[in-house]
């Protein structure tokens, strides 16, 4: 059994929400770098602590996904 088309889309978009969100993790890695290296005495990131940054801004930028579209468009129905 193969998923309708406007439900694979929307999957598809869930699962890019979600890693967009995470990448914040990385965005958030670099900013601490940086601050370090200028001077600002900031903590380093261990990997433990970077897997639950991502986990939780692809969480979260999952369901501002889930906020726009909560359900699959039905086939043939128009996203609008």
């Amino acid at each position: 059994m193969t998923l309708p088309k406007s439900t694979r889309d929307w999957l598809r978009a869930l699962l890019a929400h979600f890693i967009t969100g995470g990448a914040t993790a990385v965005t958030a890695g670099a900013g601490i770098a940086l601050a370090d290296s200028v001077g600002v005495p900031i903590a380093a990131l261990d990997l433990k602590q970077l897997i639950a940054v991502f986990l939780a801004s692809g969480f979260f930028g999952a369901m501002s996904y889930l906020k726009q579209s909560p359900l699959p468009p039905l086939e043939g129905e128009s996203k609008c």
